[in-house]
């Protein structure tokens, strides 16, 4: 995540990943943890979920390794056409991070890409 450095720029990602399953929300990075995150409404930011984890990563295995975490503990049922049939909506989230200085005043800019799994039949 070291490309493209300029003098006094910095650079920072993260990922954060959850499931939705039967309208309950559990964060799939935390160990043991149960589906009880609550949804909440930011005045400026918008929706987001209290208390999910967010994990700093360097390089695309950081990321892969996260994400293979998170499929594992997914939950899954089995059906009439697959054993192990996610059951729930999952997103994963990779949020950039870019801060440097305007002048005197501190900037970051802040971009994200989720990726969305939609359970399905």
């Amino acid at each position: 995540m070291n490309a493209g450095k300029e003098k006094g720029t910095t650079y920072r990602t993260e990922v954060s990943y959850l499931e939705i399953y039967n309208e309950r929300v559990k964060d799939l990075l935390k160990g043991n943890q149960t589906h009880s995150l609550k949804v909440r409404e930011h005045p400026k930011a918008g929706p987001y979920v209290e208390g999910l984890s967010k994990h700093l990563v360097m390089d695309y295995a950081d990321i892969t390794a996260l994400m293979n975490k998170g499929n594992n503990n997914r939950t899954t049922a089995s059906t009439n056409m697959n054993d192990v049939s996610s059951r729930s909506h999952a997103i994963f989230t990779m949020t950039f991070v870019q801060a440097t200085f305007v002048g005197d005043m501190p900037s970051e800019t802040v971009s994200k890409v989720h990726l969305v799994d939609l359970a399905g039949r």
